[in-house]
């Protein structure tokens, strides 16, 4: 958010230098680019047109130099100074498919130039698959938050999914057929599926 009464500064015609104006001497008109007025402070990206009206008579402002226009611009989640994070384990179980926890507003948390900046609400960003990295098995996984809105850019996030309980129910052993006895060890082969996926030996289980 920005408050333009905290960082509005006025100068002097003669002499140069900055002229300090109490608060309650202005005020301060700032309107979208739609027209519509915004009170308060601004807490959107985009440009706004903000007007000075003098309340004291003991300050007059030049001629023309009422007004002046301000941009806000998106927050880069591409840029190096910043760093998105997620307090605590973000974790997700194993399901066969891609797959990424739910990261709903007030979770992703923003570091700017190391100052923390609060969390990126929902509405300004999308998660994405993370081009060329894991999102199906169990380890270490990557995903891809997209800016939108107030938010540019994308940055990587990594989070952790699950390996999937073999005594779950949708995991099971298809039955052995019929075996002939040859006087050795039998090996027959097992088939184990998690629902309607065949799992492979090695990979999936051991």
């Amino acid at each position: 958010a920005l408050n333009i009464e905290d960082t509005i500064v006025f100068a002097r015609v003669e002499g140069g230098g900055e002229q300090a104006i109490p608060e309650n001497a202005f005020a301060l008109t700032i309107t979208d680019e739609n027209g519509a007025q915004v009170t308060g402070t601004i807490r959107d990206a985009g440009t706004y047109t903000v007007k000075v009206t003098m309340e004291s008579d003991s300050y007059v402002l030049a001629e023309g130099k009422d007004t002046f226009t301000v941009t806000v611009q998106p927050l880069d989640l591409s840029g190096e100074e910043v760093v998105l994070r997620v307090e605590g384990p973000l974790t997700v179980g194993y399901t066969g498919a891609s797959v990424y926890p739910q990261i709903g507003g007030d979770v992703l948390e923003v570091e700017l130039n190391g100052k923390y900046c609060g969390t990126l609400p929902a509405d300004c960003f999308t998660i994405e698959a993370a081009e060329g990295k894991n999102d199906v098995n169990a380890g270490d996984a990557y995903l891809t938050i997209v800016g939108q809105g107030n938010a540019s850019g994308e940055a990587e996030l990594a989070y952790t999914i699950t390996a999937k309980s073999i005594a779950d129910q949708s995991v099971n052993v298809e039955p052995i057929g019929e075996l002939v006895y040859t006087g050795a060890a039998l090996e027959p082969p097992v088939t184990v599926k998690d629902g309607e996926k065949a799992l492979v030996e090695g990979t999936d289980y051991a």
